[in-house]
């Protein structure tokens, strides 16, 4: 892992051994906020239908829209440099958002306080996903997701050579 520090867009994979979990079991999580308190959404498990998903266990009032092009929704605020959010959905039309490809719909969100998911990563819970896009998951199909997120999570990061005695 190349920066261990987490910040808003950073994207998480729940570990194999979560699989059992209701609310965690196969997630990958777009980390929305990171600070006192961390705010993600869940956009591979917890599938409801077309690109709406339950996001995770904690509800919201209304849906949030996350997407990884910025011209693909008017009204989009980035999220790090991994995609953008729509918490505004106002005027639009949800039954029809929720076809868009590489658009996801959460109903709900995950949440931690503060210092609580650095210890759940230091356990080995959730692993960084470095070499994934946001992108590339949402292009996936949902069951897909967690597959693509472990697998970029446990490629050999790039690392600079040793020098050379001289």
């Amino acid at each position: 892992m190349a920066d261990s520090a987490l910040k808003a867009g950073d994207i998480l994979v729940a570990d194999k051994l979560l699989g059992f979990d209701p609310d965690f079991g196969g997630s990958v999580i777009l980390l929305l906020a990171h600070g006192n308190s961390t705010v993600g959404i869940n956009i591979a498990s917890g599938h409801i239908r077309h690109n709406l998903f339950a996001g995770g266990p904690l509800r919201m009032p209304y849906p949030i829209a996350l997407h990884a092009q910025a011209h693909s929704v008017a009204g989009s605020r980035p999220v790090g440099n991994s995609g953008y959010a729509i918490t505004e959905l106002d005027g639009f039309d949800v039954n029809e958002m929720e076809k868009k490809k590489n658009l996801v719909l959460a109903a709900g969100y995950a949440g931690w306080g503060p210092g609580q998911l650095e210890t759940e990563i230091a356990q080995g819970v959730w692993k960084k996903v470095d070499g994934a896009t946001l992108n590339e998951l949402l292009a996936a199909e949902p069951a897909d997701r967690w597959k693509i997120a472990t697998d970029k999570a446990d490629a050999p990061q790039d690392k600079p050579a040793p020098k050379s005695a001289q």
